[in-house]
């Protein structure tokens, strides 16, 4: 973990510059370094685009640019720990790299820090640690802060310790935080960070400059609240946060809301948002969820370009249930659903009825399943069909060969008159962290099913693409 960054650590003087710029000029058969002659907060802002390993490497290059990776204003520390296998190795590597960080942080000298972000599996062994890099972090002005402490796929769910870390701002901070300012921040994304109701509003409050705002596997956050009209929020991401009861967003500007729910339903209200054009609403259940959030919906229907969300219920009953206005300015429809017994999904078609400026639309197929049910392949009638005039791509993920996206894909290629790209990705959701042996072998089987049905059938000039 060691960086290269000279005896000093620091930059050499102009002299010793000078004469190693004559030497390597000799070298080089009279070839003059000009990389080397921009000014250093040029170099600076070249390095802040690599990763800080990478950028510390730089320092072999020559003297003049050794130290320079400590005035980057964008570290990165990336280190999930892959690979531990037992306690022991988990708690020797996490060891390391928990040293690395703070090894680098003494090192570094930059006044100010653009990005800040942290991928660490977390124990609280280290709490007093992570204080202190954020501490370090917000007291230089960090714009955009990123904590991620995600423990999945380390194989040691039920090690002790592991957990979340808790994010120490409430209306009684830790007393290390009690004169920390957080106002620079302009986004903040915590993942595996405990996140609270209480500091989420002292977030919002104290925040001026904040625009997005993502919260990630908190298991304390129970109620959200985003109602005070003078914040700059315009993004908003909650996800799984499994104890989440409520969520309510009124008379605010906000752009974009992301909602994806724990393991039970959560009541939300959305009203007056007059500038929200992206909404995406994933809620476990029934699909007296989805009734919810339909009748939400005409408030702010005609404004929505982008809407996400996700059945749990038979899609032959979807015409009868859908009763919403029509989507006239929605471009992007994104719709998630299960395929228990290979049922058939043509039954969502009368939601894109309603959207008539559509020109993408994704579907996600949710099943882990590998058996393909024989059956006819069933198609939509000439009177129930429309010609979706602005139609141009059509995305499936989850993708295996059952019947039921096979009949999915000959509709829209039927029917999409304007249709140009195909997509066809098998993995599905992806999970970043951990996707095991059998994952990768549904994946697979997908993929040959997808070409041995699909290539050579898609008529031109409709692009078919396999991932």
């Amino acid at each position: 973990m060691e960086l290269p960054i000279g005896r000093s650590g620091g930059a050499p003087s102009p002299r010793e510059e000078e004469e190693e710029e004559e030497e390597e000029e000799e070298k080089n058969g009279g070839y003059k370094d000009r990389l080397s002659q921009l000014p250093d907060e040029i170099l600076a802002l070249i390095l802040s685009y690599f990763g800080l390993k990478e950028a510390a490497r730089t320092s072999v290059l020559s003297k003049r640019w050794r130290g320079k990776w400590s005035f980057t204003n964008r570290p990165d520390f990336l280190t999930y720990v892959p690979g531990a296998k037992n306690c022991i190795m988990l708690a020797d590597k996490r060891h390391q790299y928990a040293k690395w960080i703070n090894y680098v942080l003494k090192l570094h000298k930059s006044p100010i820090l653009e990005e800040y972000k942290v991928y660490f599996v977390f124990h609280n062994q280290w709490e007093s640690d992570i204080d202190e890099w954020l501490k370090s972090a917000l007291a230089k002005g960090v714009q955009i802060l990123k904590l991620d402490f995600s423990w999945e796929g380390c194989g040691l769910l039920n090690y002790g310790g592991i957990g979340n870390y808790a994010l120490p701002f409430n209306k009684n901070p830790r007393s290390s935080f009690s004169d920390i300012s957080v106002g620079s921040l302009k986004e903040a994304c915590f993942k595996y960070v405990n996140v609270n109701g209480e500091a989420l509003e002292f977030l919002l409050s104290n925040c001026p400059l904040l625009e997005r705002l993502s919260v990630s596997e908190s298991n304390v956050l129970l109620n959200v609240r985003v109602t005070n009209p003078s914040i700059v929020l315009k993004y908003l991401q909650i996800f799984y946060c499994e104890n989440i009861q409520s969520v309510e967003i009124c008379n605010v500007n906000l752009v974009s809301f992301m909602f994806k729910g724990g393991g039970t339903k959560s009541n939300l209200r959305l009203e007056n948002v007059p500038l929200l054009v992206e909404l995406h609403v994933w809620q476990a259940g029934s699909r007296s969820a989805l009734a919810d959030l339909f009748a939400m919906l005409p408030y702010c229907s005609h404004q929505l370009e982008t809407l996400g969300f996700q059945d749990s219920e038979h899609p032959q009953d979807f015409r009868g249930f859908h009763t919403s206005p029509e989507f006239i300015n929605l471009k992007k429809l994104v719709l998630a659903a299960p395929a228990m017994t290979d049922r058939c999904f043509l039954g969502y078609i009368a939601l894109l009825d309603s959207c008539p400026l559509l020109q993408k639309f994704v579907f996600e197929v949710i099943s882990s399943a590998t058996k393909i049910h024989e059956r006819e392949v069933k198609k939509v009638s000439e009177t129930n069909a429309k010609k979706h005039q602005h139609l141009e791509e059509v995305e499936m993920t989850g993708y295996y060969g059952r019947k039921c996206e096979l009949e999915l894909v000959k509709y829209f290629v039927e029917n999409a008159v304007s249709l140009k790209k195909i997509i066809i990705r098998p993995e599905g959701q992806p999970n970043f962290l951990y996707r095991d042996a059998k994952q990768f072998e549904r994946e697979n089987a997908g993929r040959v099913h997808a070409k041995m049905h699909l290539e050579g059938k898609i008529p031109k000039p409709i692009e078919l693409i396999i991932f």
